[in-house]
């Protein structure tokens, strides 16, 4: 018996950069004291204490290697032609209990995660299971009656070197990683598509 199933939900597209293209990004040294753009702290969500930007040389390096990328995913999220922007590049340092609470990115469109150091050895050994765990949320909760279910938690294993791209209204959020003495990173992203093509379409936000 043949069957299909629906396309259904927000388009999450995961990627492996290549080893060199992501040396390239993981050994730039970023700056101290970073907040997204005009708008300061995180609207309260983060659970962490250190927040790093980029230089501008560095920013437009990381926008060069990830470009094609970025392109792949509108070339599938977007049903025409389009172009974009970077807001904001930054990267998290997280330590003991540190996490980002759920969460949305409201100046943007489309927004993305890349593990620079996860720590996948001591991912998910007795006393860590699902330590660091990016989790999406999507789709309202499940009816305590029913009998079938459906997904509206996804848990994502990080893995140093994976581009993780969704859309900016995505809920999602990391969970603890409570070890002592180790730290990871991960950069993230904010991408703007801009308005003047779409309205060219005949479309609207």
């Amino acid at each position: 018996m043949i069957s299909k199933q629906l396309y259904w939900g927000p388009l999450v597209l995961i990627y492996q950069l290549p080893k060199d293209i992501f040396n390239k990004i993981k050994f730039l040294k970023p700056n101290e004291n970073y907040t997204q753009g005009k708008t300061g702290k995180f609207s309260g969500v983060e659970k962490i204490n250190n927040r790093y930007g980029y230089s501008d040389e560095n920013r437009i390096l990381i926008k060069n290697l990830l470009k094609d990328y970025i392109k792949d995913y509108i070339s599938m999220a977007v049903p025409f032609s389009i172009e974009y922007e970077f807001e904001s590049i930054w990267v998290n340092e997280y330590s003991l209990t540190q996490n980002i609470t759920p969460h949305v990115h409201t100046s943007c469109d489309i927004s993305f995660i890349l593990y620079i150091q996860s720590n996948q050895d001591i991912i998910d050994d007795d006393e860590n299971v699902n330590a660091g765990y990016t989790v999406f949320q999507y789709g309202q909760p499940i009816d305590g009656r029913a009998i079938v279910p459906y997904i509206t938690n996804n848990k994502h294993r990080p893995v140093d070197g994976e581009l993780v791209i969704f859309p900016n209204n995505l809920s999602h959020y990391s969970i603890p990683f409570n070890i002592p003495n180790v730290k990871r990173y991960t950069m993230s992203g904010n991408i703007q598509l801009i308005p003047n093509q779409i309205s060219k379409m005949g479309y609207s936000n």
